[in-house]
């Protein structure tokens, strides 16, 4: 049985002495109120952090405030000795990191151990892959016992490498209709997602499914056309075809040479095919489809429709395993248009924030019509920026915004840059004036305003009063469409990935909001949250982890949490139905010597003031990197019923929290589209 375990901050003396040294500039053994703040100034420039003057004296005053260390009072306003910054540093960075969590129990290493463990982390996974594959099996011998029962009929001779090369194309055939399944039917999937079929069919896998049936289906028609090859070359040498000069050559490239059943436009429909195929196989490789040519990636996917024709004259019975999909597909495309069609002359933007580290944040006003729910999807289209393709970008706001949607969108891709350009040509405001302003309304705003969520954010520059033209293709669910069917959500985003949750937490905030407004902020409010609507009925505690590079990227949505926290206030902390966690990985781990110093400060702020000096929320930011293991054993330590983790970021961390929740049998649901 796993035991529990407290890590905490190893405060020695020897630790202790070198942050100490770290403080005292001048070696002299005491740290001064001007030493202190002019180390934790040359720290926080070191940092990249953006604190004003005023915000490190007060951490500067909230450290020497937190001696408790009986000395003479005029000493302990003026200076700190080794003896008294050890004690109070001890003290401080322990209750900042101290933390109990259940130890996992080590498992073995060895590579069965992994295959295990990968096996049943991704048990749905690998059970809808070995089906396909079983079925590539099935369509093998069921084109193999057909060939034998047509081949004395056929006009050609039996031939080992053409039995199997036609079973090979039989198994393509079919691959190419599924690949037509998921993710382009996005539409179906998200109805399909609401419904109990959810439970046995991983959604959120349907790209990294779409790639292994794509690969599969590549290296079938390879072999298809080798073997196909092959058999040709040793068909030209037999007497009978020589005598007929049916030469190598003319095989390939004549149609029609030994009769329609046979050749007919089999050889030149299946070098466009083959060649199609290429072509998209290579420019869907990650470094071409996740860096600026994503364009080029979207473009020659669109060879699909070559594919479609071409394999039809290929292989005329291709239609029959085509015409489901594509009816789908087709009346997708109807419900498109109908949409963007409807919504076409009302949506527009009407503002746009341009935010630090070229994340650019559109205000878009809400067709009557248009409904969605938190965390869903649209493709939109600026047609003034192009009229040709669609971006798909998660609604950052609350459905509970009538009038306007939001989207921020990370300029990462050659569209993205160019719609971040575009509108840094309009309006720029003084960035200190606007800093100013939003700071104002900051303090100034009441609490019935929180779901209006405007960032108190540097802005770097503020377009209002637009009339862009926009189209809207949409709404699409996603995998947070599960949470209110959770006991227990763990939020977890990365970066941008954040977009999906902010809208989840201004839903679920507002909505407590109307069940709470006229009663006791005192009541019981487990109840309470689960009066909320009837989908919300099992929901009980939600923990949300954002993890960003940079402080400014924490200001992206800071009125929404600081809503939670005035929401939250009251309550005693054994009863906080959300838990926030801020994690600013720029900054060292708070176990960093270098930066333990700021931590200190950091951790003093709070306990002084109530507010973290960062944010300015009473959560306090941490530092580094989350330690995974750790979080998700406290999670499992104090969980709230059946625990799902939601996650939407990149996918080198997708595979470990994976793992996490399959060792503390947590459901798992990546955003990914």
């Amino acid at each position: 049985m796993a035991e529990s375990k407290k890590t905490a901050f190893k405060g020695n003396p020897e630790n202790m002495s070198e942050i100490f040294q770290t403080l005292d500039l001048n070696g002299d053994g005491l740290i001064s109120r001007e030493k202190l703040t002019t180390s934790l100034e040359a720290m926080i420039s070191d940092h990249k952090l953006h604190l004003s003057k005023d915000q490190v004296h007060a951490m500067t005053e909230a450290i020497f405030q937190s001696v408790v260390i009986d000395v003479a009072a005029e000493r302990r306003k003026s200076i700190l000795t080794a003896a008294e910054f050890s004690q109070v540093s001890r003290e401080a960075l322990e209750r900042r990191m101290s933390f109990a969590v259940l130890q996992l129990e080590e498992t073995d290493s060895s590579c069965l151990s992994r295959i295990h463990q990968f096996l049943k982390v991704y048990k749905l996974q690998t059970i809808w892959v070995a089906l396909f594959y079983a079925l590539q099996v099935m369509l093998f011998f069921v084109r193999m016992k057909k060939y034998h029962v047509d081949l004395p009929t056929s006009c050609c001779a039996y031939s080992d490498l053409g039995m199997v090369s036609v079973c090979f194309g039989m198994c393509v055939q079919v691959n190419v209709a599924i690949l037509l399944m998921f993710p382009a039917l996005r539409w179906t999937a998200g109805y399909l997602r609401r419904t109990p079929l959810a439970k046995i069919i991983p959604f959120d896998s349907s790209i990294s499914f779409h790639i292994i049936v794509g690969s599969t289906t590549m290296l079938l028609a390879i072999l298809h056309s080798g073997l196909y090859i092959l058999n040709m070359y040793f068909n030209s040498l037999k007497p009978l075809y020589q005598g007929l000069n049916f030469t190598f050559v003319r095989m390939l490239t004549e149609s029609g040479i030994i009769g329609d059943d046979y050749l007919g436009y089999t050889s030149v429909s299946g070098l466009i095919l083959l060649s199609c195929m290429a072509i998209i196989g290579v420019f869907s490789l990650p470094p071409i489809r996740n860096s600026i040519l994503y364009d080029v990636f979207y473009w020659t996917h669109k060879l699909h429709y070559v594919v479609w024709a071409a394999i039809i004259v290929h292989a005329p019975t291709f239609w029959q395993y085509l015409v489901f999909p594509l009816t789908l597909l087709f009346l997708e495309k109807i419900h498109k248009y109908y949409n963007v069609l409807r919504w076409s002359g009302t949506t527009r933007i009407t503002e746009v924030n341009l935010l630090p580290h070229n994340v650019t944040q559109l205000v878009v006003t809400r067709p009557r019509s248009f409904t969605f729910n938190p965390g869903d999807y649209v493709y939109i289209k600026v047609p003034c920026l192009g009229v040709l393709s669609w971006h798909p970008f998660t609604l950052s706001s609350a459905p509970e915004q009538k009038d306007v949607l939001w989207l921020h969108i990370k300029a990462s891709g050659n569209w993205t840059k160019q719609l971040r350009q575009h509108f840094s040509r309009h309006v720029v405001l003084n960035l200190d004036k606007v800093h100013a302003q939003t700071q104002t309304i900051s303090s100034d705003r009441p609490a019935k305003d929180d779901l209006h969520m405007q960032p108190i954010v540097p802005t770097i520059r503020h377009v209002p009063n637009l009339n862009v033209r926009i189209l809207l293709d949409g709404p699409y669910g996603a995998s947070t469409t599960a949470l209110f069917d959770t006991e227990h959500a763990v939020l977890i985003g990365a970066g941008i990935g954040v977009t999906p949750f902010a809208s989840v937490l201004g839903s679920v905030l507002a909505q407590y909001r109307d069940v709470t407004s006229g009663n006791s902020i005192r009541s019981d409010y487990r109840n309470t949250a689960m009066r909320i609507n009837q989908r919300q009925l099992k929901l009980k505690k939600l923990d949300f982890f954002w993890i960003s590079r940079e402080q400014e990227n924490v200001q992206w949505f800071i009125d929404l949490l600081e809503g939670w926290e005035r929401q939250q206030s009251e309550l005693p902390s054994n009863a906080l139905f959300m838990d926030c966690q801020l994690y600013i990985t720029s900054l060292p781990s708070k176990k960093d010597c270098k930066v333990a110093g700021l931590s200190l400060g950091m951790k003093a702020h709070l306990e002084v003031h109530k507010k973290d000096v960062i944010t300015g929320l009473r959560t306090a930011t941490k530092t580094g990197r989350p330690n995974w293991p750790s979080v998700f054993s406290r999670i499992d330590h104090t969980k709230q019923g059946a625990v799902r983790v939601f996650y939407c970021g990149p996918h080198n961390l997708e595979r470990e929290l994976r793992l996490l929740s399959g060792q503390h049998k947590f459901q798992f649901s990546w955003e990914n589209f």
